[in-house]
């Protein structure tokens, strides 16, 4: 595997398949964009992740990305992360998800939306390794759009 390849990556990638994540009266032009973990590195890596109940998609696993951040135009920088933690009432909930060498895995999504004269925009994902965000934590590729998250 070349140098610049190893490592924890985050992959983007956007779908307009939203019927899960929308009613359908508001999908209209709302693209969602997945974030992918992908494990380059010479070892398996453990992220936190709090198990929904019962027959929720991706096998149920809620893994701690945060906000999506926005580029700051005027400063010319990421906004700092944000570093509240996951309601303590929902910790104990948590399990540890061991992502083999060289495996992927979907950990977050986002719904943009269309929003009127809304200029490019450069958004990144966050993921944090546990959802006290005290740790480590890693930033996808950078991606641009016009759309908007969905707050």
């Amino acid at each position: 595997m070349p140098q610049q390849q190893l490592g924890v990556r985050i992959r983007v990638s956007q779908s307009r398949d939203i019927q899960k994540v929308m009613p359908p009266g508001d999908r209209v032009g709302i693209v969602e964009f997945i974030a992918t973990v992908v494990n380059g590195s010479r070892s398996p890596i453990t992220l936190e992740a709090y198990r929904l109940p019962g027959g929720y998609m991706g096998a149920g696993l809620i893994f701690e990305c945060g906000e999506v951040e926005q580029w700051n135009t005027e400063s010319q920088e990421w906004p700092p992360p944000d570093l509240r933690s996951l309601n303590s009432d929902l910790l104990h909930k948590t399990e540890w998800y061991t992502l083999a060498v060289g495996a992927s895995r979907g950990v977050c999504s986002r719904a943009f939306i269309p929003v009127a004269g809304a200029p490019p925009a450069r958004f990144r994902f966050r993921l944090w390794r546990t959802f006290q965000r005290n740790g480590q934590s890693w930033t996808s590729e950078e991606f641009v759009t016009e759309l908007r998250p969905v707050k």
